[in-house]
């Protein structure tokens, strides 16, 4: 159907012109049915479908306004929204399936915790109050993160560095127990302590029962056997001398060390 767009014109008998004005209402119908009921159809005006063609560019946007469009991604069209005044870009569809592929964000303080979601993986992310990402997790299993990280219960990570890899550039604190399954060893409890039995640092020990040169550690959280290894290392201020030290009585809920003779502190490790 042709649109004509500058008829009837003023000197167009009435009715030729009226042919016009029917072509014209025609094209109008024909044009607003493709995504819209048209005027006398069930629910006039409002859309069947929407229908977007592929643009070859970001639309731009001002203040108060968003732009929703279709472009090249992957080699077929895809569904994205970009926010005002020629914000952030997200990306609704990939592959044929819906996303969303965006940031969802959440602040504390000066704290940033983002999470970018598409069909493959998720990854969050962990940025400082200058927006700079200073640690990220995905759903690959990979994390990383710079400066220090506190983790307050009991932590599982399962993985290798083929499968998945975390890395820490900084201090990595432990409060409860932390299981690794893959490659590392797994520090399960260690103290610092004096010969009198007083702690200068732990991790998952109690309390140190002392009985002459029998140091008996007693664990938090039990070990779930009595299969892991104990390191023992010692400490003397005075004149150097040679130490011999043994572990004896294995058990899940505590360990005990003797010395050969007297030192000033000693630290034991439970590897598992």
């Amino acid at each position: 159907m042709t649109w004509r767009v500058n008829e009837p014109l003023g000197s167009t008998n009435i009715s030729t012109g009226a042919g016009y004005i029917r072509q014209n209402n025609q094209s109008i119908q024909d044009t607003i049915g493709i995504d819209h009921a048209y005027m006398g159809q069930t629910n006039a005006g409002k859309h069947k479908k929407v229908t977007l063609t592929q643009q070859s560019s970001v639309p731009t946007t001002i203040s108060s306004e968003g732009a929703l469009y279709t472009k090249d991604s992957g080699g077929q069209p895809e569904l994205f929204y970009r926010e005002e005044s020629d914000g952030d870009i997200v990306q609704i569809t990939k592959a044929g399936s819906v996303g969303p592929i965006r940031d969802l964000t959440a602040t504390s303080g000066d704290n940033t915790i983002k999470m970018s979601t598409n069909n493959a993986s998720t990854k969050v992310s962990f940025k400082d109050s200058s927006n700079v990402q200073v640690g990220y997790i995905d759903s690959d299993g990979n994390a990383s993160f710079n400066g220090n990280v506190a983790v307050t219960g009991n932590s599982t990570v399962t993985g290798t560095s083929t499968t998945g890899s975390s890395t820490v550039n900084g201090n990595l604190t432990v409060t409860g127990n932390l299981n690794v399954t893959g490659s590392g060893i797994p520090i399960k409890a260690w103290a610092s302590f004096y010969i009198s039995g007083t702690i200068r640092s732990s991790s998952n020990v109690s309390s140190i029962t002392v009985g002459g040169t029998d140091y008996t550690i007693n664990f938090t959280t039990p070990m779930p056997n009595t299969n892991y290894g104990v390191l023992i290392s010692c400490g003397y201020t005075g004149v150097s001398t040679d130490n011999n030290f043994v572990y004896r009585n294995k058990l899940v809920g505590s360990v005990t060390v003797r010395t050969a003779s007297t030192v000033n502190e000693l630290t034991v490790m439970i590897l598992g």
